[in-house]
């Protein structure tokens, strides 16, 4: 019965043995129409079988979700059903996937299957494990470090970046204070996008840095660690 696109407040107190408290903070929330939006992918990636990839999607939904991979507009598998409220899956790429072109990813209300977030682009699955996999790899046009996810985390969080080159790949962790705590890559490695996993397990909550050191480019992003 309440307003759609209105702000509403509120305030709680307590009753108990005929006293009375006084009233708390007031506190507000606004009602809006409900909705799935997909974030991740959106459009270009080139996903590995036997990788794990990060699908992400915004609701304000509190119920269950349908994940579920598409190709040429056809569902192709589901992938899982977990609350809307997690807005992030991992799903590691099943052998006997089928590598191709025009996947996508669509997120669906349990209770409502018109209410639904499709990924905006198509993406591509490839087989690295196949005698075909050299002809699939795409090599990366740049170099690039992308933002961690979760941001914030606790424990683990997944970095990926990408090499356009064979080349001296450093990749390492700093503390806010710019103390170098630990070394993720330190190796000579081929074009291609990686994946990998930080597990700041042993680490204080707080504010860290990433940086990746390569033969031609070098970037820095910030992390936050909350447990």
């Amino acid at each position: 019965g309440m307003t759609n696109n209105t702000k509403y407040f509120w305030r709680v107190n307590s009753v108990l043995d005929g006293q009375t408290s006084t009233w708390s903070d007031v506190w507000r929330f606004t009602i809006t129409d409900p909705f799935v939006t997909a974030l991740a992918p959106g459009g270009g990636e080139t996903w590995a079988v036997g990788n794990p990839e990060i699908i992400r999607w915004e609701t304000n939904l509190l119920e269950n979700v349908h994940i579920d991979l598409l190709q040429d507009q056809n569902t192709i598998l589901s992938l899982d059903t977990i609350p809307g409220s997690h807005q992030a899956y991992e799903w590691i790429l099943p052998a006997g996937i089928a590598a191709g072109e025009n996947y996508r990813i669509r997120i669906t209300s349990e209770s409502d299957s018109n209410l639904f977030g499709l990924s905006a682009g198509v993406f591509t699955i490839i087989d690295t494990t196949s005698s075909l996999a050299t002809n699939q790899v795409r090599v990366p046009n740049e170099y690039y470090l992308e933002q961690n996810y979760p941001n914030p985390f606790n424990p683990v969080t997944t970095i990926k970046f990408s090499i356009p080159n064979i080349s001296n790949v450093h990749l390492i962790i700093y503390d806010i204070l710019g103390n170098e705590v630990e070394t993720l890559v330190d190796d000579v490695m081929a074009a291609g996008t990686y994946s990998l996993s930080f597990d700041a397990g042993n680490f204080a909550s707080g504010i860290y840095f990433y940086r990746i050191i390569t033969d031609n480019f070098v970037d820095t992003k910030k992390m936050i660690l909350m447990k």
